[in-house]
């Protein structure tokens, strides 16, 4: 009996300290607007403005949007945790799309990775590529 007892609060022990993951107010579908600005290097060289505009869905906090098609060139991904009070700081990775857009004009199909400090509201978002070229994003929840 004694046996019993325990392994029903070793049991009811283990199931209260796994990890709950709630929704947020975040959770949804989100619109992602990602402009990058012209930039001359010192160099002389320019890379070309762009706009991306493309989804993203947030779940349980966690985002995660996709622009262009996985492993080919100008395709892009962010991701990561908007914390309870908005603040979040997301990874892009992607891989470079036509020469005139890329600094110092690296070729197509090159890996690249950067951050993204960005604020939440339940509706809107905005952050900013941190370190190497400009980059303003602007999240709106759909």
């Amino acid at each position: 009996m004694k046996m019993i007892r325990l392994l029903i609060l070793v049991t009811v022990g283990v199931g209260l300290a796994l990890p709950v993951r709630a929704s947020s107010s975040f959770d949804g579908e989100w619109q992602v607007n990602l402009h990058t600005p012209e930039y001359k290097d010192p160099t002389g060289v320019v890379a070309q403005a762009y706009t991306f505009d493309f989804p993203a869905e947030v779940k349980d906090g966690l985002l995660h949007g996709e622009r262009g098609t996985r492993g080919q060139p100008a395709w892009l991904q962010i991701e990561g945790r908007i914390e309870a009070n908005g603040d979040a700081m997301l990874h892009v990775n992607g891989i470079t799309g036509r020469r005139e857009y890329n600094l110092g004009h690296v070729r197509t199909g090159l890996p690249y990775e950067y951050d993204v400090k960005a604020h939440f509201t339940s509706t809107e978002g905005k952050g900013s590529r941190v370190g190497g070229r400009l980059g303003f994003y602007t999240f709106t929840k759909r």
